[in-house]
């Protein structure tokens, strides 16, 4: 393991390493693979220093656990973006907490719906959007598209953001009312939400179509980044919460340091599970992580049978990937 996160590949590309910083500032590599730790290699975290962080806050394992990533920051820097994404915008003072669902057999809920859009992905997108201001002396536009809550936790990362931009597509099929009134009837300056004809695959794959090689001097010349889930700052900000969990599950004496337990993330979110292994991989005693899904299975799927298709839902509405 390494002492300091300094460089990633891309494992599309051959390998290819870039500096952290600049693999958050790309958001994703062109080539469309991730980028990942080189050489599989992530930070230690000691026993000794999880067990300091049971008594802290949020914002003290978030520090801990950031700082070991060289994000071209300064320790004041990231005090100061930790403190301002998991502040009073959020629902709960210890943002993330763990409750218990069933304490014979050992269930526990860690809730992530406590940020300011009521959403998981607030977790990432308010210290993402933090750290963009902060870096960068150009305005940065960040594009996507969804169906969903992230829209509302992108934009909302960017309210109150000198330097960053959110524009995102939503399909007119598909949203609940309540996800089409957060994406549509918001008062940040800094956010445009797109309005398009069809369902989720068709502003996707528009998005996907932008990120064609023929468009790279215009996103280039346009500073247009992602706010995708596989953005790495946005599964390093995850990390936290697992092991934020870890600790309060010590501090609630359900178990002691050195146990293992096991997550389960539904509605197979990959991101969301990579920030599970990858916090294991840094010394987080992780046993099992399971991912749930529903009958949009099309990842478990492609790992039983090693074929990606396309089909109708049971009801016979809409699609699976």
């Amino acid at each position: 393991m390494v002492q300091r996160l300094e460089t990633v590949v891309d494992t599309r590309d051959g390998g290819t390493s870039t500096s952290l910083q600049d693999a958050i500032r790309t958001s994703q590599p062109e080539s469309g693979g991730l980028y990942v730790p080189q050489n599989g290699s992530l930070p230690s975290i000691s026993g000794v220093e999880i067990q300091r962080l049971v008594d802290g806050s949020y914002a003290d394992t978030a520090n801990t656990i950031l700082t070991k990533f060289n994000m071209g920051l300064s320790p004041e820097q990231l005090t100061e973006i930790v403190s301002g994404a998991y502040g009073d915008q959020w629902h709960h003072s210890d943002i993330t907490p763990v409750t218990t669902l069933n304490e014979a057999q050992q269930l526990y809920l860690l809730e992530l719906g406590h940020g300011p859009t009521l959403a998981f992905k607030n977790v990432g997108l308010e210290l993402l959007g933090r750290y963009l201001d902060m870096v960068n002396s150009e305005l940065l536009r960040a594009l996507g598209a969804s169906s969903g809550d992230t829209i509302n936790a992108a934009h909302n990362a960017t309210r109150g953001r000198h330097k960053l931009h959110s524009i995102f597509l939503l399909p007119e099929q598909g949203p609940s009312d309540v996800q089409m009134l957060q994406a549509l009837a918001h008062d940040i300056e800094t956010a445009m939400t797109i309005l398009i004809s069809g369902d989720f695959d068709i502003a996707q794959e528009r998005i996907k179509t932008f990120n064609a090689p023929e468009y790279h001097d215009f996103k280039a010349e346009n500073n247009f980044i992602s706010f995708n889930s596989i953005q790495i700052l946005r599964i390093l900000s995850q990390m936290v919460y697992y092991f934020r969990a870890y600790t309060q599950l010590i501090k609630q004496g359900v178990i002691k340091n050195g146990d293992a337990v096991d997550f389960s993330v539904p509605s197979a979110n990959f991101g969301d599970a990579l920030a599970g292994h990858w916090a294991r991989e840094m010394g987080l005693p992780i046993r099992k992580i399971n991912i749930a899904t529903n009958a949009n299975d099309v990842l478990h799927r492609f790992l039983q049978t090693g074929t990606y298709t396309v089909e109708l839902l049971p009801n016979g509405i809409g699609k699976r990937a």
